[in-house]
This record gives C-alpha cells, sequence and structure tokens, in this order.
C-alpha cells in the first residue's frame, strides 16, 4: 500500500526514486556510518529494503504504554521499544527486510507532503481504490468498531483487543480481504494501462521489477507453473496474513487472520494451499510427503540455544516447547524432525535444518540450513 502511493508521488514529480533521501530529511538526521557515508540512499533502497538498515519489524504498543513520536522510534528513544534504525549493511549489496526503512519512508512524507499519513495515504491510495473498510489509524479512530480481536500465543484475546503500530508505514494497515483483494486488482489492472489505471503501466512495471533477492518496490516477486506473481506477507502483535496476484492471468488470494504469527502461519499456508489446489492453479502447491520422526526430550534440550552467523549476520533462536523444537528468525516457526539430527520448517520443506558437535564431544554447538545440498547458513551456538 505503502510502495504504491510513493509510485503515485514520484509519477507526480512531487518525489523521486533516485534522489538522496537525505536531501528530504528535514525534521530528523540520518545516522550516517562508515557503512553509509558518502553513499546516496534512495527510496528505491528502502522500497527494496536494499539500504542496509535495521529494525526487521516493531513490535507495538500496548494501551497502557505511553506511545513514541517518529523521531523516538527511529532514534530508538523511549518510551520506544525498538533499537536505533542505523546502517548495518553496504547500500545495494544485500537485501534486508528492514520495517525501519519504511518508518523513513513515513518520516520523508511528514517532511515534504504530509504530516498526517493516515489521511494521506487515505486520499492517495485508499479511497480512489474503494478501500472503505481500511485505515492507517493508530489507534483505531472510534468509527471503527466492528474489528478481529488480535489474539496471543495461547490464543487468548489480546488486552485491549490488540497494540498500536504509531509507525504506521510499516505494519499499521487496518483492512479486510475484500479491500485488499481491490488492492490487488487495482496493481494488475495497472499492469494492464487500462484507463483508470491509479498509476500507469511504466510505473507499475518500475514497482515490480525485482532489484535483490527477488523483491521489487514493496513486493515479492515469484514464478510458480510458468506465472509470475507479486506477494506480500503481514504480521504484527495478534495478526497474520498474504496475499498473491498474477501478472497476467487475474489470479489472486488474500488471506487474513487474527492469530500471533506462530499459529496463524501453519494455517494460512494450509489455506493457501488448499484454495490453489482446489482453483487448479497449475504448480503453485507441490505437496512434499516427508516421515516424521521421534526425538526423546533429552535431545531436544540438547538443541535449544542461541545460534549466529557470521555471512548471512542472523541470530537464530531455538526454543523447546513440549516435545516440539521452535525456530526463532524472522518470526517464530515450529521445526518437524525427519532423522535424530536433521528437521525442516512448513515454510521451507525442502531445506535440511541440521544439528550438529563441532568437536563431536556430544555437547551441539553447531546449526547449518542445507538447500540443494549446499550449506546457506551456518551459525555457532554461542551465550549472551
Amino acid at each position: 500500500m505503502n510502495s504504491l502511493g510513493i509510485m503515485k508521488l514520484v509519477q507526480e514529480r512531487k518525489l523521486s526514486l533516485t534522489n538522496d533521501i537525505r536531501n528530504y530529511l528535514k525534521t530528523w538526521t540520518f545516522p550516517d556510518n562508515e557503512l553509509s557515508k558518502n553513499k546516496t540512499i534512495t527510496l528505491k533502497n528502502l522500497l527494496s529494503h536494499t539500504a542496509g538498515l535495521s529494525v526487521h519489524g516493531f513490535i507495538g504498543y500496548s494501551f497502557r504504554d505511553t506511545i513514541p513520536t517518529i523521531n523516538q522510534i527511529l532514534n530508538g528513544e523511549r518510551p520506544a521499544n525498538n533499537e536505533a534504525i542505523k546502517p548495518i549493511y553496504s547500500i545495494n549489496e544485500h537485501f534486508e527486510y528492514s520495517g525501519g526503512g519504511y518508518t523513513i519512508i513515513r518520516k520523508i512524507l511528514d517532511d515534504n507532503i504530509s504530516s498526517n499519513y493516515d489521511s494521506l495515504m487515505s486520499a492517495m491510495v485508499l479511497n480512489p481504490l474503494k478501500m472503505t473498510n481500511s485505515t492507517f489509524s493508530q489507534p483505531l479512530s472510534s468509527q471503527y468498531k466492528n474489528y478481529a480481536f488480535g489474539t496471543d500465543k495461547e490464543m487468548q484475546t489480546l488486552k485491549g483487543n490488540y497494540y498500536i503500530y504509531p509507525e504506521q508505514a510499516a505494519g499499521g494497515l487496518w483492512s479486510t480481504a475484500t479491500d485488499i483483494a481491490k488492492f490487488v486488482l487495482s496493481i494488475q489492472n495497472d499492469l494492464k494501462g487500462n484507463q483508470n489505471s491509479l498509476i500507469n503501466k511504466q510505473s507499475t512495471e518500475e514497482m515490480l521489477t525485482p532489484v535483490l533477492n527477488n523483491y521489487a518496490l514493496g513486493f515479492g516477486i515469484i514464478e510458480k507453473g510458468g506465472e509470475k506473481y507479486f506477494w506480500h506477507e503481514g504480521e504484527s502483535y495478534g495478526y497474520n496474513s498474504i496475499y498473491y496476484g498474477s501478472f497476467t492471468t487475474g489470479k489472486g488470494i488474500v488471506i487474513l487472520t487474527n492469530a500471533y504469527p506462530s499459529n496463524g502461519q501453519p494455517f494460512i499456508q494450509e489455506l493457501l494451499n488448499s484454495v490453489v489446489t482446489a482453483y487448479s492453479w497449475k504448480d503453485f502447491y507441490r505437496p512434499i510427503k516427508k516421515k516424521l520422526a521421534y526425538i526423546p526430550d533429552t535431545l531436544l534440550t540438547k538443541y535449544t540455544g542461541k545460534y549466529y552467523s557470521e555471512n548471512p549476520q542472523m541470530k537464530i533462536s531455538i526454543t523447546q516447547n513440549g516435545s516440539q523444537l521452535e525456530l526463532i528468525a524472522r518470526r517464530p516457526e515450529k521445526m518437524y524432525a525427519t532423522k535424530l539430527d536433521t528437521f525442516f520448517l512448513a515454510s521451507s520443506p525442502d531445506d535440511n535444518c541440521v544439528f550438529s558437535s563441532s568437536k563431536n564431544d556430544g555437547n551441539i554447538d553447531t546449526f547449518e540450513v542445507i538447500q540443494n545440498g549446499k550449506t546457506i547458513i551456518k551459525a555457532t551456538k554461542k551465550k549472551d
């Protein structure tokens, strides 16, 4: 949604995808370091998550919390509950999903277009697309009374019913499956260059052109069964969602749940697989059959801990929940065993997650993700 609004402003020549963002920032100073100093960072970098910035996502605020200003969020200053948004990778060389980068986009809009993000996005995107049940209001304005309550890991309703996301551009949209479907249809319509398009065909094609890691300007791009799709998933405390839209055939799906991510993601995946199978989306879902193995609790306990990878830089937490392991990297995911030392995730069933001992002494200190026989992540257990 945010990227479509930005592309509309770019088309109207009110913003540029290639200008240095520092030229747009008037009431906040970008925190340059050795990774970014004297290097151009653009809106295109922010939209495609190639600016090398920190803060993957935000955890939100309860109604009892003091809500921070956008500058406090950007600086990681209390009462903000996130770290400071800053460069952690070289620009244009690494895909690192950064809700922090989208918060900088919000700041650019504040400083140059409008300081009311909710009203701005309504005027540019939501109202033209007749998304009448959508808003970036944080917290929800009083006119919205019929909404799904968020749920926690134990599937209990959140206190206050939901969390507040003052960042707005990152995780701040309230919507319905029908409204998101209108958005997906509008992108498909814009790709055709129809007269009533929100943005022109050229801008739409640029928005959907991958930059790095099959990620374009606000969308993931994937090919299944010879057909290209744009997609995005969303998660916030108590909610989980995903949508897909075909480039060419008009196929699309939107799934929204009021479930904690680790509960909602498996359900979403099963529902997605069922729908695309029922509607015969060619080779979109190819089921993989695996035989699960029993792992004794004494061995599961040895696998738990915090593992750190240098390339790519990431922290992976392995926790035990009853008789099952859970991996926490981008989001919590259950792990399923096929051997005593080998597991897989429902989100990537072709990849093997393997635990081992570097000294062959029985102490588990190494975690690897193996894809097509090649190790793509190797992490070592460390104590904080």
